[in-house]
């Protein structure tokens, strides 16, 4: 995860990237390991198991004086100076994308409208088939093993050493890197994803305890999901075909866009035979609790913090006042989740450019390849797909 944990084995991505700004002098030694001296601020939060391409962090930090130009700026040299002394310092999983000056009361997360997150769901969990068939292999049918049998209540698969040998064998069999979405399924996909944007209760999208917290608060776990769609499908190394899920809104609650995703495959394979629209809005009624399940957390990443009506100030402040600050929190070639929007002046602003190519390159180069080249990733997809078909409990038919 990012932020701070006190754990002697298992630094947080905070814990490292401060090491690496007091060892540049960047951080003094009065402020080491005392995040508020700074003003150190996260734009957000990632838990276990998920990554971040793009997380803005927000701090106040040494710098030299004598780089300072005649106007009060300094020079891009600067901050790229600072980049590199801390990536010397890092481990080579965090990398420090861009340096950017901001405003003297920026706070990353306060300034950020959206974010974006990517889920990269593997299609065969849409293959209800594939699942169907390991249930009919695990539970006995024609095969004469009946003391595995679970009982019919049992809501969570119990995945012992022996399930999973019999999972290994099973997908062995079906190939399930072979599958391949239709185009109907995929058209299906998205409008499930669809449904999701607007402002919703997604009170049954987090964890059960706090859904009658939501109720006697209706606005507790309102969210206002900007966009929601899957991306054109793309082939891992292997020959899986995986769909970018792509999820934008202001801001999210504890496992809600897994659940989402669970939610979509769950429909998407099958599950339901309600019309698309009318079980998607139940789930989404306040007064209505639906049992949601929650997708692998390796398949999803943080892309990246959008700040547009921050950026919007900059461009306005450019026009009037000469030694404004004039860097974009825009890292290029993002959907900023608005169809609408107005595109940048950017002819008017000193872009970020090459910290958006550095992120391109380390999402594209570093984060996705390890999610899709993960093993332990694919057995968790394959235990979601059987978890799905068991939860629809078509392996009694």
């Amino acid at each position: 995860g990012l932020q701070m944990v006190d754990h002697p084995v298992l630094p947080s991505v905070q814990s490292v990237l401060e090491r690496a700004m007091y060892e540049s002098g960047h951080i003094s030694s009065s402020n080491y390991g005392a995040p508020r001296k700074v003003h150190w601020r996260n734009s957000g939060r990632t838990d276990k198991g998920v990554h971040a391409a793009g997380n803005v962090i927000s701090l106040k930090v040494a710098v030299d004086r004598s780089q300072e130009g005649s106007s009060g700026v300094f020079a891009r040299s600067t901050f790229d100076r600072m980049r590199n002394a801390w990536n010397v310092a890092l481990p080579d999983d965090v990398r420090v994308l861009d340096v950017a000056p901001v405003k003297r009361n920026f706070d990353a997360r306060i300034e950020r409208d959206r974010v974006r997150y990517v889920y990269l769901l593997p299609s065969f969990v849409l293959n209800a088939g594939g699942g169907r068939d390991f249930l009919k292999y695990w539970t006995g049918a024609g095969s004469g093993v009946e003391d595995i049998r679970p009982s019919s209540s049992q809501k969570e698969i119990d995945w012992t050493d022996d399930l999973l040998t019999r999972l290994e064998k099973h997908c062995a069999a079906i190939s399930p890197q072979s599958f391949r979405i239709s185009d109907g399924s995929l058209v299906k996909m998205r409008e499930i994803l669809g449904s999701f944007v607007g402002s919703h209760s997604f009170h049954n999208y987090t964890v059960r305890s706090k859904i009658k917290e939501a109720r006697t608060a209706k606005d507790v776990f309102r969210r206002y999901i900007t966009k929601a769609t899957v991306q054109d499908p793309i082939i891992g190394p292997d020959g899986t075909e995986w769909l970018p899920i792509s999820i934008v809104g202001q801001s999210f609650m504890y496992n809600q866009i897994r659940k989402m995703v669970g939610m979509a495959a769950n429909v998407g394979g099958g599950a339901e035979t309600l019309p698309v629209a009318e079980h998607m809005a139940r789930a989404l009624d306040l007064d209505v609790t639906v049992d949601v399940p929650t997708a692998p957390s390796g398949g999803l990443f943080m892309d990246v913090g959008l700040y547009r009506s921050y950026n919007n100030k900059i461009i306005k402040n450019s026009n009037i006042q000469k030694n404004a600050i004039k860097v974009l929190l825009d890292w290029g070639e993002h959907d900023n989740g608005d169809d609408n929007a107005v595109p940048y002046q950017k002819d008017l602003i000193i872009g970020t450019h090459s910290g958006g190519k550095r992120w391109k390159q380390f999402r594209e180069g570093v984060i996705i390849p390890h999610i899709i080249g993960d093993k332990g990733n694919k057995v968790d997809f394959l235990k979601f797909m059987v978890q799905l078909e068991w939860n629809r409990k078509l392996f009694l038919q």
